[in-house]
């Protein structure tokens, strides 16, 4: 009697595929052949070459499969996206359907990069505003179609919707000791006077029109740097003032203008 047991499909991750081509070649390098390596890693011959190629980005590793003459075409010149997934979790080698702004790859990823690197926020909107303007074929598409495409693309090229973060001009042991001193020179100087008589007041902006804090920036990145516009400089100063007994005195909102000026509408 012969019994069949079937093997459940097994999933890997990226980062265990490129663990294991490291070790296969590892072996191969002291001396060892690479069928008793890939036995040693527990992975089939053929499953290796084929992680081999996507890991290291080659093409035609398999001496059965190499081919004598190499193509130069623009498409296969052109720097593709695949490195930006062999540090992560994915289990498919396959990176899936070519985007239909591969033609446009390079311009939208130097149009993101020269962006994010002076610190102007990047929206879903002016990415699909650029491509409509370098590839006019978009420009029919749906505004759900446009900015699902842009999505998928934005992601499959590393970046993720994040919020701004702000980053401090100087560390806080830096500003300790003149802080402190601050500080002991104040208390000196108050120990004699009404706990009333002492206001502590601040002045903040309030801007006319708020910008989003959300851009879109390359994945893992500790800081999202971001740019405000200066075209539009309009805003109220709110003043805000409380006394050293705790008492909170009335805020005072302050708009530019003239006297006895009109607000228009």
């Amino acid at each position: 009697m012969v019994t069949i047991t079937s093997l459940a499909c097994k999933s890997y991750t990226i980062k265990h595929k490129r663990m294991t081509v490291r070790d296969v070649a590892a072996m191969v390098a002291a001396g060892s052949s690479v069928s008793f390596a890939c036995n040693l890693a527990l992975v089939e011959r053929r499953q290796y070459y084929r992680w081999k190629r996507v890991v290291l980005g080659e093409k035609d590793t398999h001496p059965k499969q190499a081919k004598t003459s190499q193509d130069t075409s623009p498409a296969t010149l052109m720097p593709t996206m695949s490195t930006k997934f062999l540090h992560g979790n994915l289990r498919s080698l396959n990176e899936g359907r070519m985007s239909i702004l591969a033609p446009i790859e390079m311009d939208l990823l130097r149009f993101l990069f020269e962006y994010r690197e002076q610190g102007i926020q990047v929206t879903t909107k002016m990415v699909r505003k650029f491509v409509e303007k370098v590839m006019p074929e978009f420009r029919p598409k749906t505004k759900i179609a446009k900015e699902q495409c842009v999505r998928r693309f934005l992601r499959h090229a590393g970046y993720s919707h994040r919020l701004s973060t702000h980053t401090a001009q100087r560390k806080p042991e830096e500003t300790k000791k003149a802080s402190s001193e601050f500080m002991e020179f104040m208390r000196r100087k108050v120990a004699q006077m009404h706990l009333d008589h002492v206001l502590n007041m601040d002045q903040t902006p309030i801007p006319f029109t708020f910008h989003s804090k959300r851009t879109w920036s390359e994945k893992g990145a500790r800081t999202v740097h971001v740019l405000a516009s200066t075209s539009e400089t309009k805003r109220a100063t709110l003043a805000a003032t409380v006394t050293m007994s705790g008492e909170l005195l009335p805020p005072l909102l302050i708009f530019k203008g003239s006297k006895n000026g009109r607000i228009k509408k």
